[in-house]
């Protein structure tokens, strides 16, 4: 969306603050979103989620993360167990 303000193909879009900065647009907040990643409960133990979740919480990936404009890591990595019916 970015690429198609900056070129003129449009007035406005949704993107990412990121995006608006790397293109060299104004940006206006409209929201903020939270971006979860879940999982089965099952998989708690697979290998390639621990990895993933190691360097999610990292703190070099929880740094950087936090200062990407637009980004936050204060909950960067927390688990949260929710129920539900399938």
């Amino acid at each position: 969306m970015a690429e198609a303000v900056r070129a003129g193909w449009a007035d406005a879009g949704v993107c990412h603050r990121l995006a608006s900065e790397e293109a060299g647009l104004s940006f206006l907040e409209a929201r903020k979103e939270a971006h979860d990643l879940c999982f089965a409960d099952s998989t708690r133990d697979d290998p390639r989620l621990k990895a993933l979740l190691e360097a999610l919480r990292s703190a070099s990936y929880r740094k950087r993360l936090g200062e990407l404009p637009g980004f936050g890591s204060a909950e960067t990595g927390e688990i949260q167990q929710t129920s539900g019916s399938a």
